[in-house]
């Protein structure tokens, strides 16, 4: 009995499977902090898009509509700059 106990222990171990509890609760609280990651990786993804997004529309409606190139230049080359400058 004790023999077949110890195969059993081995063929677990050798197939990945947790040997014991205490493993299996492990896994299952890496398995939800990846998850928790990848939710706030893709948060940051989309937040990052929407804000691109925003600073085109913004900058489009300032050049096209309200005021002109020769206005919106300085401040477009200034927010790209200060966008350069954070990101390194």
């Amino acid at each position: 009995m004790r023999a077949a106990l110890t195969q059993l222990e081995e063929l677990s171990a050798v197939r990945g499977a947790p040997a014991s509890q205490s493993e299996a609760d492990e896994d299952a609280a890496d398995d939800a902090e990846d998850a928790r990651a990848h939710r706030r990786a893709r948060a940051v993804k989309w937040l990052g898009l929407i804000g691109l997004i925003t600073h085109w529309v913004v900058f489009a409606r300032l050049t096209f509509w309200e005021l002109s190139w020769d206005v919106v230049r300085p401040h477009v080359g200034a927010r790209w700059l200060t966008c350069l400058l954070r990101t390194d």
